[in-house]
């Protein structure tokens, strides 16, 4: 799920760890003493995705590709890299980061479209809006991203009981990261098995840098530590 962002020097930045705030330009400021540390092979664990959102690629939504680097240590991402090949019709982009150092290449989609906006600024007086539709805005009702291709019947009683809207239905989890990420979305969810560690791994480490949460369905954070057999996230996701 996301937190409100903070920019500074007039870009646009994901909410971020009072860690990275020392670090929003790479180019002058060091590298965190813990990044320029050597850690031992056995600690880390890398997870690469080449191609997240298959289903989406075949079905002509290019957008929503996306190719995916996950860095875990000790179990817990420490560092991402999504690819978004298709951004636009001409060029594509990366998005990186990592512990400490923010999250980088993000685009800055306008207050307007930005749902961390959503009911602030609103009132009782504003035109169209009366007091408790705005209360509502506020306080209840988010937007979400959920799977297209993936069926679980739980997910029309979870949008009704927290008033939530569908945001994006597309099956690629990295692309439901980018938009959690810049502030599309509130929050990504999936309440079964249908992702693995790939999809995972480096948009939470993203995502946690940014200030947000990841978990399965059940609040609990996944173990990136290395395992064949624990390769699936069999509990659901929460982004």
């Amino acid at each position: 799920m996301s937190s409100r962002p903070t920019g500074r020097g007039g870009g646009f930045f994901a909410p971020r760890t009072a860690a990275a705030a020392a670090a929003l330009d790479l180019a002058q400021t060091p590298w965190p003493s813990h990044v320029r540390e050597p850690i031992d092979a056995s600690r880390v664990c890398v997870y690469v995705d080449p191609l997240d959102g298959t289903n989406e690629f075949a079905a002509g939504n290019l957008v929503a590709v996306t190719c995916l680097l996950g860095v875990a240590v000790d179990g817990r991402p420490a560092a991402g890299v999504i690819g978004q090949p298709f951004h636009t019709k001409t060029a594509g982009r990366i998005v990186w980061g990592g512990r400490g150092v923010g999250v980088r290449g993000l685009e800055d989609i306008g207050d307007a479209r930005r749902v961390w906006n959503a009911g602030l600024g609103g009132g009782g007086d504003s035109p169209g809006i009366n007091s408790s539709d705005a209360a509502s805005s506020r306080f209840g009702g988010f937007t979400v991203c959920v799977n297209r291709v993936t069926r679980d019947d739980r997910i029309d009683a979870v949008l009704d009981a927290t008033n939530a809207t569908i945001g994006e239905k597309v099956s690629a989890t990295g692309y439901h990261f980018l938009r959690v990420l810049e502030g599309a979305a509130h929050c990504g969810v999936l309440l079964r098995a249908g992702t693995k560690k790939w999809d995972t791994c480096g948009g939470e480490a993203l995502l946690r840098e940014a200030g947000g949460v990841v978990s399965d369905a059940a609040g609990r954070r996944y173990d990136y530590s290395h395992s064949h057999a624990g390769a699936m996230n069999p509990s659901g996701l929460v982004i």
